[in-house]
């Protein structure tokens, strides 16, 4: 009888602990997968990979900016007021084709979207690339699936449960800016070195300046060295990568006729364009092939619209970025008066033309005054 009273003791106090177990991890949800929370109301998860299916599920709005770091400070509200719609940013930093058709497939299932304004990131659809090594597929593939059930099993690692079970003054809630929650614009890492590429030599230590001055390098020194790549199979190159778009964009295109789409290239700096057009002249063929081939799908698909900038002289003024990428803030807010008012549509009438403009910045641009500040570094 002891031994009766011991075990449904156990099995009591343990089915106890485990509902209390989950029930607080269902009152916190700090991604929001079960309800909007009832703590923390104002605070949206830092990695977007993960906290998009809540905000899908759970918040109002019919529209999304959805690139990488290139849209990350685009305004929701003024994409709103310029466009229409009721617009969310939930851009994903570094993310490609594949990784942003897991969550689209799955937006789609909860919404009807009547605006998709997106980054044309010509490094994905080159490289066909399938996950980020920095975010692994494992880690939040999942919350995309069509079984609810798993979505618990986020919740299960030290970061999550040290922010789950701390209570009190030591459970701390962040202000999120619902407008552009990754925005980075503002930090001042990032900020300092706008302005110049003075700037980047006063910031040579970090890692993105690193990075673009070890490009700036190399190109001249493939250019010296006459290292050019080569062009050979280039055709298939073209194809894996009209491929790569088809599957994981352009069929959400074709599948949602009412939903409006904004591809948009982001205008890299033209330092990063003439290294591309020097000494990586497959990549810069395959690019234009692709996007050529985009443009012409846009006279199929009404609903798809395509973008870009390259040939206008905001790329040339090198203190518009922080590093051979990135461009300022003020970029993204102007981006979205463009799409209102047509500036930069592609079709096929004036492809050529764009193309042959912004090939020829790209050839003209000098990269030798840069090579000369830097020359002498070290790593």
């Amino acid at each position: 009888m002891q031994r009766k009273k011991f075990v449904f003791i156990f099995f009591g106090f343990s089915f106890f602990m485990i509902f209390a177990f989950l029930s607080i991890i269902w009152y916190r949800d700090p991604l929001h997968l079960y309800h909007k929370p009832y703590s923390c109301k104002n605070e949206i998860w830092d990695n977007m990979r993960l906290a998009s299916a809540g905000l899908i599920k759970h918040y109002d709005f019919d529209s999304i900016i959805f690139g990488t770091s290139m849209l990350e400070n685009s305004s929701a509200t003024e994409a709103s007021a310029n466009l229409g719609g009721k617009f969310m940013n939930l851009s994903l930093s570094s993310s490609d084709f594949y990784e942003r058709a897991l969550i689209l497939d799955f937006a789609f299932k909860h919404k009807n979207f009547k605006k998709i304004i997106y980054s044309l990131d010509a490094n994905k659809f080159l490289e066909q690339q399938k996950g980020n090594p920095n975010y692994a597929l494992s880690e939040f593939k999942f919350l995309y699936d069509k079984n609810p059930f798993n979505d618990i099993k986020v919740y299960f690692t030290d970061e999550f449960l040290k922010k789950i079970f701390k209570f009190g003054k030591k459970y701390q809630c962040k202000n999120s800016n619902f407008d552009r929650p990754k925005a980075w614009f503002k930090s001042k890492a990032h900020s300092v070195r706008f302005g110049g590429f003075e700037n980047w030599l006063k910031y040579k230590d970090n890692w993105q300046i690193k990075n673009s001055f070890k490009d700036i390098k190399n190109a001249v020194s493939k250019i010296n060295n006459n290292k050019i790549q080569s062009l050979e199979n280039l055709d298939e190159q073209i194809l894996k990568s009209k491929q790569y778009v088809d599957e994981y964009l352009l069929k959400f295109v074709s599948q949602n006729p009412k939903t409006e789409f904004y591809l948009v290239l982001p205008p890299y700096s033209r330092l990063h364009n003439a290294i591309e057009f020097h000494t990586k002249k497959r990549d810069f063929l395959v690019t234009k092939e692709v996007l050529r081939y985009l443009v012409e799908q846009s006279q199929i698909y009404k609903n798809l619209k395509i973008y870009a900038w390259g040939d206008t002289d905001y790329p040339d003024n090198i203190a518009n970025y922080k590093d051979l990428t990135h461009y300022s803030h003020k970029f993204n807010s102007q981006m979205l008066l463009y799409l209102k008012d047509g500036t930069g549509l592609l079709t096929p009438q004036n492809f050529d033309k764009y193309y042959a403009k912004f090939e020829q910045k790209s050839r003209e641009f000098d990269l030798m005054p840069y090579y000369e500040k830097i020359k002498d570094l070290t790593e």
